[in-house]
């Protein structure tokens, strides 16, 4: 073999790797359109068993809060100032009675002392624990939330896009 024609048959042989690159591309998009009717987007998940079929909203505390975080259970909580968050302490008490589950509210001022308040920097916020952990809350301060603090259904449907109600 001469050293002449290595490079032009290493150039051939990129040169289809980077074709059946492009057409297996093409292909997966295609079909993806195709049969992308089949696929379900995941299920939302369940609240911890303790807190369905109740329709309360029960007061908690940081401890209470650590408890809850350190058993890996799934709850919902608001905190708010109730002088100044009449929407939202309405979607709650509306939510838990509605959907027969236990939403916590967490007292501004006790949520204040939380770890929890060096990521919700705000209230009103509601917020979503999954297995112990904030996966999702709202932020008063942004426009993108602004809808979901206006419509209770949007409240619901926020939620519900995340936790089974």
């Amino acid at each position: 073999m001469s050293e002449k024609q290595l490079p032009k048959r290493a150039i051939i042989g990129l040169s289809l790797m980077l074709v059946l690159l492009v057409v297996s591309i093409i292909v997966r998009s295609i079909a993806g359109g195709w049969f992308n009717d089949n696929i379900t987007p995941a299920p939302a998940v369940k609240l911890s068993p303790e807190f369905t079929n109740t329709g309360i909203v029960e007061t908690l505390d940081t401890e209470a809060y650590n408890n809850l975080a350190a058993e890996k259970k799934t709850f919902l909580f608001a905190t708010y100032l109730p002088s100044c968050s009449a929407d939202l302490v309405n979607y709650v008490a509306k939510l838990a009675e509605e959907k027969k589950i236990t939403v916590y509210y967490y007292t501004w001022e006790n949520f204040r002392e939380s770890p929890l308040h060096n990521t919700i920097k705000y209230a009103p916020s509601f917020g979503i624990v999954v297995n112990g952990e904030l996966v999702a809350y709202l932020r008063s301060d942004s426009e993108a939330d602004a809808h979901i603090y206006n419509s209770y259904e949007d409240f619901v449907s926020w939620i519900a896009g995340i936790v089974e109600l």
